[in-house]
């Protein structure tokens, strides 16, 4: 994908904090790893070998599961589970992120 990130750290579901992503299927915790390694849609398609349809839908299920917005959400909580920081300590990320943070897209379907 995108960045390759190490993967040192315990896997989601030995992570004590994990919460919400532990209730994710293995091909939807596939598709955060490529969201939060900020890969384009295309590279996710093509490294799971999924249509892009099938790729909308589990993102879709995503966001439903973990109670977030938007895909930076889904990285946002992806990344607090492979730390393993709670859930509940996101508040102040937040404001910090609506006051300057911008999202970068790389490639567009």
């Amino acid at each position: 994908m995108a960045r390759n990130r190490t993967a040192d750290a315990m896997s989601i579901s030995e992570q004590p904090s994990a919460g919400k992503v532990r209730t994710l299927s293995p091909r939807e915790r596939q598709i955060c790893e490529g969201i939060w390694a900020e890969a384009c849609d295309k590279e996710i398609c093509s490294g799971l070998g999924i249509a892009h349809g099938t790729l909308r839908t589990h993102v879709t299920r995503i966001l439903f599961k973990l109670h977030v917005r938007s895909r930076a959400g889904i990285a946002r909580q992806f990344e607090r589970a492979r730390l393993g920081i709670p859930a509940d300590s996101h508040k102040d990320d937040m404001r910090k992120t609506r006051r300057g943070g911008k999202l970068s897209t790389k490639c567009k379907i």
